[in-house]
């Protein structure tokens, strides 16, 4: 108990958790060496932190995800001989990375109704799902072709389950290889020939309730139904009936709905609006041919209408070679706009974390990181008890606090994943035939992974915490706090003319071209502008005279007037900085701490090779005998690495007799040296460490024997300095063995670096003197002057009043 309660206290000790917030700053040597400590301390948590999240991330993911991209929604090939077609392509009437649309001031339904609208009239034209569209509208060059050209509606519906019917089904049940061979049964299921595809995918349909519409009085004659857009208020729950008298026979379950804690189900943010996980659900089978008897039977049931607002196609398949997942969610959402918005989510996830050997040292760099984590609490725990409010005032202890959130968020997500997965595989192996619930899964690791990408973000940029105390690798830290407050009200000014130019694109342009599409995207496309990404084509033709002039004037205001101005306040930040940093005084460099600590490693395994010289002997069975010969001392000693003429050095100082051996006395007398050089070095740097600053403690180096050798070799030639030593055999044991009370004597000397640092302050100094005397002057003179000045003025007064 006492054990235990000794090494409680001295866990909890103020020296093992130290910072440069709870020790005195004042004393510059504690100063330093906890600034040094804490920095190896954080790079080894940054080295464990990147090691972590880089061996996680496949190198193949973005290969992996990119051969599933393309198999799945990229062109669409029959056979060789036919050209591919783009069926996704042909409904996709937006870009798929669209997440989320900013509904703001005007309407922002207005750029997809003029884009369906566009698409209905002169879109590409496709007469029926086994000829390729021909873009008819883009054909016409002159009048002829004008009466050439007819157009067509196409349904975008049809479209959408011809799509599933022949690319989808094409790669999810492959029949054939590339040689027209019919794969096996146990082929059938691998997409791609690599990819295994898990359980089988499925439908959901998100549906809204109808509701009477709002029109002109003048037009009540029609009878309007309308179907508003998706809220949690309007979803349609009810029951569907099957159209054209179809009898479901696959279909039984979809025309019923389910609640997302059924399902499994996760909410998604999709291009135009974000839905429940929730909805009417139909899995598919196992089998083509009844795969596609589903799909025909949910199509004459007209299972899609004009109530559904979207419609998800979800399965996951598993590459075993690399032990990746992909989960895949095709979205086809249906607006209150009509027409078809595709999108789609591939989410390459890890979910077997521990495989390999490497994987286990993930594991093991997990465990250790959580250790830093834990060690980093209590010391920000000390922190606060010692500061108090004042602790939250400063932005790189907020930044702690943020990094030990995330690193916790990040260990849930890893754990919740891990378990999950393991859960979920375990359910699909009991019922291969039933739909994988991979969709919650996927969401949590898509947070996970970005969780981790801010958490190691915000460790790598903490490190300026703990170098910025050197001066010239803290100046972006002080150059951004020196022009913080100009930076504010320039940022005010910024914000009034970008967004003041973001509302009149979204005002002007909105409606008829997709980057001011909304207000959000708007600004999104200026700042694309500003950095050279401009599409000024599609400004031209919106509008021919305001597009340029909308262009000219932006540029001309945010590129040539204020982000110049914002590169003028950092440049004037920066050279005051600089001029701050000559005129301070001399502070901690990181090189001169680095050498420091270097110094006295190197002094520790010196001490401690002079103290276990007695054990070398004893090891080997030489020490203790009558004699020593030469010979075998110097192979004992050799093993250890020591040098021929440090070996030849000790030999001759303690063989006396010079029989080329060592007796029992001399043995004796190398004993006793060994034990009162220890003592002596030890009370020698008791001393040291007892005396003055950080600057002092360098000064004072060469009192220790290492800066005598060092001094000795700074002298004469190398070959000088061996006869210096062989001379002096005390020297020898000084530098290699022990230290002897001669070494006490100590000869105080100026670091060089300190010495041109000073000059130049001095040299500073005086330049400064000079330039205020040549003021003085210049003032003396002008109050002389003056003074002159008065006196002729009495004067004349004088002569005026004696007149």
């Amino acid at each position: 108990c006492q054990l235990s309660g000794k090494c409680s206290i001295n866990f909890l000790s103020p020296a093992i958790w130290a910072t440069r917030q709870t020790v005195n700053v004042s004393d510059r040597r504690i100063f330093a060496k906890t600034s040094l400590r804490e920095l190896v301390i954080y790079l080894i948590f940054v080295m464990l932190a990147l090691l972590i999240a880089l061996l996680m991330l496949n190198s193949a993911s973005y290969f992996y995800y990119t051969s599933v991209f393309n198999l799945v929604v990229g062109p669409y090939q029959e056979n060789s001989t036919v050209k591919a077609v783009d069926l996704y392509g042909e409904i996709k009437d937006l870009d798929d990375i669209w997440k989320v649309i900013a509904l703001l001031m005007l309407n922002s339904a207005s750029y997809f109704y003029y884009t369906s609208v566009f698409n209905l009239v002169v879109g590409p034209y496709q007469e029926n799902s086994t000829v390729k569209a021909v873009d008819l509208y883009g054909e016409i060059k002159d009048l002829d072709d004008i009466w050439k050209s007819t157009f067509a509606k196409p349904s975008s519906v049809l479209s959408s389950l011809q799509y599933i019917q022949a690319q989808i089904f094409g790669a999810l049940f492959p029949d054939t290889w590339y040689n027209r061979r019919n794969v096996s049964f146990n082929e059938k299921e691998f997409i791609g020939y690599d990819n295994k595809m898990l359980g089988v995918p499925r439908l959901r349909q998100v549906r809204v309730t109808s509701t009477p519409c709002d029109v002109l009085g003048v037009m009540n004659n029609v009878e309007y139904v309308c179907y508003p857009p998706y809220s949690a208020s309007t979803e349609g729950k009810k029951p569907m009936q099957p159209q054209g008298g179809v009898i479901p026979n696959h279909t039984k379950n979809a025309w019923r709905y389910q609640t997302a804690g059924q399902l499994g189900s996760a909410a998604v943010a999709a291009q135009y609006g974000a839905y429940p996980g929730s909805g009417y659900v139909q899995d598919l089978s196992r089998s083509r041919n009844t795969s596609e008897e589903i799909i025909q039977e949910l199509f004459e049931g007209r299972w899609i209408d004009e109530a559904s607002r979207v419609l998800f196609l979800d399965f996951t398949i598993y590459n075993a070679n690399i032990n990746m997942f992909v989960i895949v969610k095709l979205i086809f959402e249906l607006p209150v706009t009509g027409g078809v918005f595709v999108s789609s989510e591939f989410q390459p996830a890890k979910l077997v974390r521990y495989l390999t050997a490497t994987d286990y040292f993930v594991m093991a760099c997990e465990i250790m990181y959580l250790m830093f984590i834990l060690y980093y609490i209590v010391e920000e725990i000390l922190e606060i008890r010692k500061q108090g409010f004042h602790y939250f005032l400063g932005v790189w202890n907020i930044l702690d606090i943020v990094v030990i959130l995330l690193s916790i968020i990040c260990a849930g997500f890893t754990i919740y994943c891990t378990s999950t997965a393991y859960e979920v595989m375990t359910n699909m192996l009991k019922d291969i035939n039933a739909h994988p619930h991979f969709d919650q899964l996927s969401y949590w690791y898509g947070h996970w992974v970005r969780a981790t990408a801010l958490c190691v973000f915000f460790v790598v940029i903490k490190i300026f915490k703990y170098v910025n105390f050197d001066r010239s690798l803290g100046q972006l830290t002080k150059t951004l706090g020196t022009a913080a407050f100009d930076m504010i009200g320039f940022m005010i000014m910024f914000c009034i003319v970008f967004f003041a130019f973001a509302q009149l694109g979204y005002l002007a342009f909105g409606t008829s071209i997709e980057g001011y599409r909304s207000f959000t995207q708007a600004c999104y496309t200026l700042f694309r502008i500003m950095v050279g990404d401009i599409d000024f084509v599609a400004l031209r033709r919106a509008n021919f005279f305001l597009g340029p002039l909308f262009f000219v004037v932006f540029i001309f205001f945010a590129v040539f007037v204020l982000l110049n101005m914002f590169l003028a306040i950092v440049n004037d930040a920066y050279a005051n900085v600089k001029e701050d940093l000559v005129k301070q005084k001399t502070q901690l460099k990181l090189k001169d701490m680095v050498k420091k600590s270097a110094k006295e490693m190197i002094k520790r395994m010196r001490k401690k090779s002079s103290k276990t010289l007695v054990q070398i002997l004893r090891s080997t069975g030489l020490f203790g005998r009558e004699v020593i010969p030469f010979e075998d001392f110097r192979a004992a000693l050799k093993c250890h690495g020591y040098g021929d003429t440090e070996i030849t050095a000790t030999f001759v100082k303690y063989d006396t007799d010079g029989d080329n051996c060592l007796n029992m006395k001399e043995q004796r007398q190398l004993e006793d040296d060994i034990e009162i050089g220890a003592r002596t070095t030890l009370k020698q740097q008791e001393e040291d460490e007892g005396h003055g600053t950080d600057e002092e403690g360098e000064q004072d180096v060469n009192a220790d024997p290492d800066a005598v050798e060092e001094e000795d070799e700074g002298h004469g030639t190398d070959e000088e300095g061996e006869q210096d030593v062989n001379a002096d055999p005390d020297a020898v044991e000084i530098s290699r063995f022990i230290s002897i009370s001669s070494s006490t004597y100590s000869v105080k000397y100026v670091d060089p670096d300190d010495f041109v640092e000073l000059v130049e302050r001095v040299e500073a100094l005086e330049a400064s003197l000079l330039e205020l005397l040549s003021h003085s002057d210049e003032l003396l003179a002008v109050l002389e002057q003056v003074e002159l000045a008065k006196r002729a003025h009495r004067k004349n007064l004088m002569e005026m009043m004696g007149n």
